[in-house]
């Protein structure tokens, strides 16, 4: 089949799934080898319905607003390592320092968040979404201190900042967090650690309401089981009798039902109750929900 017809075919999968217009674009972008070939697809499109029309339409107004989101897309997706298939453990953690290291220094906020497409505007109403989710699930507050697993570029401490006590966040790549450190500069109640990305060490016992990883925990299930099963129990350590652990998007192997079922046995050895196991609650990004409480 030819790289047209590869890509035609993977627009009519991503129109069916229904994938939020900015995650679809992003698709394409990775799948497509020159510069034209998505413009080409969407225009070779034949929409049979009237809503197939406008999901056609909106990602093609989508690509004429983001002309920079073909280079920012491509430029990140030649620095990215591929997934180690689980086996990678501690060489896997530090492959993915190096990564975001070194995608720091081309589009920090792209690294952490593809499907924003280097647009700002993008990235800030996807945060402010996932934000929004937290505050409709009761869980900040002025009382609460919070921590993020693999903060980045630190976009979340800075949207939460004035919602929260405390907010720590943790990741593996010193110079995403010199960005983040520079973006929160004013922020008295924000901090940011530079962990080897092993365990959570920096937080004391019992001291969490909410621990979060955004888009996060699929590295450190590539690098292994025994890496997921520490972040579990380390997760059940630091957070307090009816805190949350929530996260978004558990890993990027495409198998919901295995995702839901370690979630949840995983979870359970480690003092948590599921509240929400693999839902969908995001129309700006396809994230998928884990909802934990400690029990």
């Amino acid at each position: 089949m030819s790289p047209g017809r590869l890509l035609r075919a993977l627009l009519e999968r991503t129109l069916e799934e229904g994938l939020p217009p900015p995650v679809a674009l992003m698709r394409l972008l990775l799948a497509a080898a020159a510069p034209g070939e998505v413009e080409r697809a969407l225009a070779a499109a034949a929409p049979t319905t009237a809503r197939r029309a406008r999901q056609v339409e909106t990602l093609r107004a989508l690509l004429d607003a983001n002309p920079q989101a073909w280079h920012v897309v491509k430029a990140v997706q030649a620095r990215l390592p591929a997934p180690l298939s689980r086996s990678g453990g501690t060489a896997a953690v530090r492959r993915w320092a190096a990564a975001f290291d070194d995608l720091a220094g081309v589009s920090p906020d792209a690294a952490a968040a593809l499907y924003a497409l280097g647009n700002p505007a993008l990235l800030r109403a996807a945060t402010a979404e996932v934000a929004g989710r937290m505050r409709r699930w009761g869980l900040l507050g002025r009382d609460r201190r919070l921590a993020e697993i693999g903060c980045g570029t630190g976009r979340f401490e800075e949207a939460l900042a004035g919602e929260a006590a405390a907010i720590l966040g943790l990741d593996v790549s010193a110079a995403m967090l010199a960005v983040a450190r520079r973006r929160c500069a004013s922020l008295a109640n924000v901090a940011f650690v530079l962990t080897s990305g092993a365990d959570l060490a920096p937080l004391p016992d019992d001291s969490i309401d909410l621990l979060f990883a955004v888009d996060s925990f699929p590295y450190i299930v590539d690098a292994g089981p025994a890496l997921v099963a520490r972040h579990f129990a380390e997760a059940g350590r630091v957070v307090r009798h009816g805190g949350e652990l929530l996260i978004f998007n558990f890993s990027y192997r495409n198998d919901p039902v295995a995702d839901r079922e370690e979630v949840l046995g995983r979870g359970e050895a480690a003092g948590f109750a599921a509240l929400r196991l693999g839902s969908r609650d995001l129309e700006r990004w396809d994230g998928i929900t884990f909802r934990l409480r400690r029990r």
